[in-house]
C-alpha cells in the first residue's frame, strides 16, 4: 500500500517515456543484420560528428583504459543496433525534441525523468538509445532504462562505462 507522500511524489514527477517495441514476426528482421552483426567501438564516430545528424553538443568523449588512459573507446557494442539507432537519429528529430523537453539548467518544459524501455529487438534498441541519448542530451536529470528479453548490447568494458558514466544516470 502506498503512503500519501509516495503517491504525491509519484504523481508530481513529470516523466517522458520512449518505448521500443519488439518484432511481431521474423519477417520484420528482413533487411537487418541483427543476428550476424559484429561488435564496433563505442562511441561510434557519428555520435559526436555534426555531419552524423546529431550535432549541437560536440564530442561525447570516450572511456578510460584499465591503466587509466583517457580517450580510448568505451568498449564495444552491437553494430546493427547502433546502425539502427543512427538511422533513427538521422531520420527523426528525436534528439532535438528531447533537448527541448530536457533543457540544460531545467528551463522550458523541464521534465524530471526519461524512461527508455523495450522488449526483444526493442530491448537492444533501448540500450543503444539510452547510451546515445544519455551522452547527447545533457539536461536529463534522471534516465531510467528497463529492458525485457533484449539481446546483449555491449561487452564488459561498455557495461562498466555505462554503469559509471554520470551522464547515463
Amino acid at each position: 500500500r502506498w503512503s500519501d507522500e509516495a503517491k504525491a511524489a509519484a504523481s508530481a514527477e513529470r516523466v517522458v517515456y520512449l518505448v521500443f517495441r519488439g518484432t511481431d514476426s521474423p519477417g520484420e528482421l528482413v533487411g537487418t543484420n541483427v543476428f550476424k552483426a559484429g561488435m564496433i567501438p563505442f562511441p561510434p564516430e557519428w555520435l559526436s560528428s555534426p555531419e552524423g545528424g546529431v550535432g549541437g553538443v560536440g564530442s561525447v568523449g570516450k572511456g578510460k583504459s584499465e591503466e587509466g588512459e583517457e580517450g580510448v573507446p568505451a568498449g564495444k557494442v552491437h553494430g546493427e543496433y547502433t546502425r539502427i539507432m543512427q538511422g533513427l537519429v538521422r531520420e527523426t528529430k528525436l534528439l532535438q525534441a528531447l533537448r527541448l523537453m530536457f533543457p540544460v539548467g531545467g528551463e522550458g518544459a523541464g521534465y524530471d525523468r526519461l524512461v527508455i524501455t523495450g522488449h526483444s529487438l526493442g530491448g537492444g534498441l533501448a540500450i543503444a538509445a539510452a547510451a546515445c541519448i544519455g551522452l547527447q542530451v545533457p539536461g536529463i536529470p534522471k534516465l531510467t532504462l528497463h529492458t525485457i528479453a533484449g539481446a546483449p548490447y555491449g561487452d564488459t568494458a561498455f557495461v562498466k562505462f555505462f554503469n559509471e558514466d554520470a551522464r547515463l544516470r
